[in-house]
């Protein structure tokens, strides 16, 4: 059976473990791998150069006439993963896919940090925000979205909320699974070796400035503001490793492409695909409000959350520290600043196991019993889940 992924954005190297495409391949799944952004993310397909997925399995298309042509000559049973939620600039993907009577199409839900849901925190208003929004808002059968034959959920309590926006029926499955944070900790956990033989601090990057996702939410600086925001936290690092004795080591976002911004972390070593590695064996973790928070929970690892004049022009940005900050308890500093000389930081870098359990039951894993607990793979559930619904739909379309 052939399985087709349909990425909006980017395809990079890491998504082959994290959505399953290795796992897949390894069990004898028929693999294609469709990325759109050349049509629906052009700026991640103009900005990300380095890191990006290579195999014979994959195809980028730059037309929405070239999509169409290829669902249409889709021959055989097929079934169909795209991690992303339907938006007015993604309609065509699944409008396709109905319109040809395609049986097999699944929605996969790539989980998410924060519990709370900060999709309606007002950013900007123009006017392709505001016919996206309408649009969501359509019943699904005026949208002519096919219902999905699965949603994979983390088992995190925000995924409640987002069950209400799947495209579903009554014959939809709907599987609760940990989030593939907690997969890759779970391979990571018991893995012999260090990447960093030192003692040495994580600063999990979030391609702040260069994140080709920010035009997409109308988020604009100045070049100006990402020089100083780098600059400052270049400066921040060096105190760290003068006052605390260890080195400062950055675990690059998988989507970063710093080729051409050599001078953003000068002077420090950048580490590219291997966060949860890093975060494993770091002393503590720093970073703003990215997912990867989860690698720091998950190991115990003391971690706090880093504020700019940069990021507090940006309401959203804000609002999801001040959430973690609820949840996790995590402290936030601000480097623009140089009041933090005179902080005790090490107050900050304290953990509290019993209550971090918590939060592993409450966000990741709502049967976590402890590290010994057995839990079988991820991505078998799914696949056993696929399984499932190609059975029961067999002979049947969406």
């Amino acid at each position: 059976m052939k399985l087709i992924y349909i990425f909006t954005t980017r395809v990079i190297a890491s998504y082959e473990k994290e959505y399953g495409i290795s796992h897949f391949r390894n069990r004898g799944w028929e693999i294609e791998i469709c990325d759109m952004s050349p049509i629906i993310t052009p700026v991640a397909y103009e900005r990300i150069k380095t890191g990006v997925y290579i195999g014979n399995d994959i195809r980028l298309f730059y037309s929405k006439r070239e999509y169409k042509e290829y669902i249409k000559n889709m021959k055989g049973e097929a079934v169909f993963i795209c991690p992303d939620f339907n938006r007015l600039s993604t309609q065509f993907l699944f409008h396709n896919l109905r319109k040809e009577h395609l049986h097999g199409f699944f929605w996969l839900d790539s989980p998410t940090t924060t519990a709370e849901n900060y999709s309606n925190k007002i950013r900007k208003f123009d006017m392709k925000r505001i016919l996206n929004s309408i649009y969501i808002r359509l019943p699904h059968v005026i949208q002519k979205i096919p219902p999905a034959g699965f949603i994979i959920m983390s088992m995190g309590e925000e995924h409640e909320r987002l069950k209400e926006l799947a495209y579903k029926n009554k014959n939809t499955i709907i599987k609760y699974v940990p989030g593939s944070n907690f997969e890759q900790y779970l391979q990571t956990k018991n893995k012999k070796g260090r990447l960093i033989q030192e003692k040495y601090c994580v600063f999990i990057d979030e391609y702040i400035g260069y994140h080709p996702d920010i035009k997409e939410i109308g988020i604009v600086y100045t070049q100006d503001e990402i020089d100083l925001y780098y600059a400052e936290l270049r400066n921040f690092f060096c105190y760290l490793e003068k006052s605390m004795g260890l080195k400062v080591i950055v675990a690059l976002h998988p989507r970063a492409d710093y080729s051409n911004h050599p001078e953003c972390y000068k002077g420090f070593r950048t580490i590219r695909f291997k966060t949860v590695e890093l975060v494993k064996d770091c002393e503590f973790a720093m970073t703003h409000y990215s997912d990867a928070i989860a690698y720091a929970v998950l190991f115990h690892k003391p971690c706090f959350m880093i504020r700019t004049t940069m990021i507090k022009k940006t309401s959203h940005m804000i609002y999801i520290m001040d959430m973690i900050e609820k949840q996790f308890h995590m402290h936030q500093v601000n480097i623009s600043s140089e009041d933090y000389k005179n902080l005790r930081l090490q107050d900050f870098l304290k953990t509290d196991s019993a209550f971090l359990d918590e939060c592993i039951k409450r966000y990741y894993y709502r049967d976590y019993v402890d590290e010994n607990t057995e839990i079988k793979s991820l991505w078998s559930q799914v696949e056993e889940c696929i399984e499932e619904v190609v059975k029961m739909r067999s002979g049947k379309v969406c």
